[in-house]
C-alpha cells in the first residue's frame, strides 16, 4: 500500500491550520502520516497533535524557528521528516476536498513505473459574492497573459501516459504551494529554494515545480482542485507583492536556462498583461489594492531596467 505523508508548514495561524488538519483527517483516504513544521511564535492548537493521532495517523512535529522562518526551509525541513513513498505539501490556509488523497494516490498508482515525479492541484478561492466577477476575473487573467511563461523544455510532454492520466494531467503548467506532491526519490533529489526564497515571498512553489519539469515529468491535475481561503495576517504590502512577482520569476527563469527571443516575448507578456489587468480591474472596481500591486510591478521592471543601463554606461 501507498504509504502518504502530509506536510504542513505554518506560520502563526493556529485557527487555521486546525481547519486544514480536520480537513485531512476527514479524507476517505486517510494520510498515513502529518508532519507539521512550526517557523511562527504561536503554538499549536490545544489537542491537535491528539487529534491526529487518535484518527490512526503518524504524527511528527517540529519547532523550526529561524532568523528568517520561510515556507521554503520548513517544507525542506518537512520532506527530511516525512516517511511516505508520496509527499504532499499542504499550505495551513486550504481546505482539500475528502476525495483528495485518495485521487492522487490513484493517479500515482495507474503509474507502475514512476515516470510521473510531481502532481500539482489547482487552488480555487472562496465561492465570490458575484459569479459574474470572477468568471471576469479568470477570463481576463486568462487573455491577459497571468503566469504565461513557463519554461520550453518540458520532460512531461514526451511521457506516455495511459488513457485516464492523460484526461487527466495537463504537463508544462506551474504547481502551486497551496497543494503539491511528488514521489520520495523527487524529494531526494530537489529541493524549495531556501536561500534565495526566504521570509515571506512570492513564487518558490513555481520555480521548484519548474526545475523539476525541465528534466522529471510533472503535470497539474487540473480536475483536481482546493480551496485556497488566505488567512489575512502576515502578508506584505501589495506594492512589495507586486514586485516579488518580478523578481522570483526572472530568478526562475535563469535557474531553469530559459533564455532567448522567446522567453522574453513570454515573460514581457506575463508582467504588461498581469499589470494591465490589476490596473483595470482596480480602476474599474475601485479597488486600491489592485493598483498598488500593479504599480509594484512597474516599479521592479524599471528598476531593473535602469540597473542594467547603469552597468552598461559603468562599461
Amino acid at each position: 500500500m501507498t504509504r502518504v505523508s502530509v506536510i504542513i508548514p505554518t506560520h502563526n495561524r493556529p485557527d487555521s491550520l486546525a481547519r486544514t488538519v480536520d480537513a485531512l483527517l476527514a479524507q476517505r483516504r486517510s494520510p498515513d502520516e502529518i508532519v507539521i513544521v512550526n517557523d511562527g511564535q504561536e503554538e499549536l492548537p490545544a489537542g491537535l497533535g491528539e487529534s491526529i493521532t487518535s484518527a490512526g495517523v503518524a504524527f511528527e512535529y517540529c519547532e523550526y524557528r529561524t532568523d528568517k522562518p520561510s515556507a521554503s526551509a520548513s517544507r525542506n525541513r518537512g520532506m527530511e521528516l516525512a516517511s511516505g513513498q508520496i509527499l504532499v505539501m499542504v499550505d495551513d490556509d486550504v481546505i482539500p476536498p475528502e476525495n483528495c488523497l485518495a485521487d492522487l494516490v490513484e493517479m500515482y498508482d495507474q503509474d507502475p513505473v514512476g515516470a510521473i515525479a510531481a502532481i500539482g492541484a489547482r487552488p480555487v478561492p472562496p465561492p465570490a459574492e458575484s459569479r459574474f466577477g470572477r468568471r471576469l476575473w479568470n477570463f481576463l487573467a486568462k487573455m491577459l497573459g497571468e503566469i504565461r511563461w513557463a519554461p520550453r523544455l518540458c520532460s512531461a510532454r514526451y511521457v506516455a501516459l495511459r488513457p485516464k492520466l492523460r484526461a487527466r494531467l495537463t504537463p508544462g503548467k506551474p504547481m502551486s504551494g497551496c497543494l503539491m506532491s511528488m514521489r520520495r526519490e523527487a524529494a531526494g533529489e530537489y529541493r524549495f529554494d531556501d536561500e534565495f526564497f526566504c521570509g515571506y515571498v512570492l513564487g518558490e512553489d513555481r520555480d521548484l515545480g519548474f526545475r523539476i519539469a525541465v528534466e522529471r515529468p510533472v503535470f497539474l491535475a487540473e480536475d483536481l482542485t482546493v480551496l485556497h481561503d488566505p488567512h489575512p495576517g502576515g502578508r506584505p504590502d501589495r506594492v512589495r507583492m507586486g514586485r516579488m512577482l518580478v523578481s522570483s520569476t526572472l530568478h526562475t527563469a535563469c535557474e531553469c536556462n530559459d533564455s532567448g527571443a522567446g522567453t522574453v516575448l513570454l515573460l514581457g507578456y506575463e508582467f504588461a498583461g498581469t499589470c494591465l489587468l490589476h490596473t483595470v480591474w482596480g480602476l474599474a472596481m475601485g479597488k486600491k489594492s489592485n493598483l498598488l500591486y500593479a504599480w509594484g510591478i512597474v516599479a521592479e521592471l524599471f528598476s531593473r531596467l535602469g540597473g542594467r543601463i547603469a552597468s552598461m554606461i559603468r562599461g
